[in-house]
C-alpha cells in the first residue's frame, strides 16, 4: 500500500513539475495599423533589431536544459516544441510586415551604385531590393557589427552557395557580408 502510494506521488509530481517546466517565450504582436502609419525609417529599422534580438534570445532559452529534461517527462518534449514554434511564427509575421514597411517607405529614398556583376561598371542611382536568400542574416550580422542600415542588404555577388552583400550604414560606411552556405561573417 506504501509502495503505491509513493508511485502515485511521484507520478503526479513529475506531471505538475513538467507542466511547470514547459518553457514560455511569449509572443511579437503584428504591426499595428498605427505603426505603419507612424514609424519612420530609423524606428522601423529599430524594430526590425527588437524583433531579431527577440528570435535570438528564443534560441538562446530553448536551448537544453533542466526544464527541458522534466517537460520531456510530462510531454515528450513537445509543449516546448510548440511553444518555441509559436513565439519564432510571431517574430517572423512581425519581421515579414516590417520588411514590407521598410520596403514601401524607405527604399524608395536609398539610391545606391550597382554594380551589375563584380567587376562590371555599376549604374548610379539605382534603387535595389534585397534578393538573396541571406539578405536578412546579412542585414542582422550588420548591426552586430554596429552598423545602423540604411535599407535592405543588396546582394552584389552570387556564385553556387556563396552570396556577397552590402550594406549601406547610416554612418556613410558600408558592411560588407559573405555568406558561404548559408554560414554568413561580416567581412574586415
Amino acid at each position: 500500500m506504501q509502495t503505491v502510494l509513493i508511485i502515485t506521488l511521484l507520478a503526479t509530481l513529475t506531471v505538475t513539475l513538467s507542466g511547470c517546466a514547459t518553457k514560455n517565450y511569449g509572443r511579437l504582436s503584428g504591426v499595428t495599423d498605427y505603426e505603419k502609419r507612424s514609424l519612420t525609417c530609423r524606428e522601423i529599422n529599430i524594430e526590425i533589431a527588437r524583433t531579431e534580438g527577440f528570435v535570438q534570445k528564443v534560441d538562446t532559452e530553448s536551448q537544453f536544459d533542466g526544464r527541458s529534461v522534466l517537460s520531456f517527462l510530462g510531454d515528450y518534449g513537445i509543449g516546448n516544441v510548440i511553444e518555441k514554434n509559436g513565439a519564432v511564427n510571431s517574430a517572423d509575421e512581425r519581421m515579414a510586415a516590417l520588411q514590407v514597411l521598410r520596403k514601401e517607405r524607405c527604399v524608395g529614398a536609398l539610391t545606391v551604385a550597382v554594380a551589375i556583376s563584380p567587376g562590371q561598371p555599376t549604374i548610379p542611382g539605382t534603387v535595389v531590393e534585397k534578393g538573396g536568400e541571406s539578405s536578412a542574416t546579412a542585414e542582422r550580422l550588420a548591426r552586430q557589427a554596429s552598423c545602423v542600415p540604411l535599407g535592405t542588404a543588396v546582394l552584389i555577388g552570387k556564385m553556387p552557395g556563396v552570396e556577397n552583400y552590402r550594406v549601406d550604414c547610416e554612418d556613410g560606411q558600408q558592411a560588407l557580408v559573405k555568406c558561404e552556405m548559408r554560414q554568413c561573417r561580416v567581412l574586415e
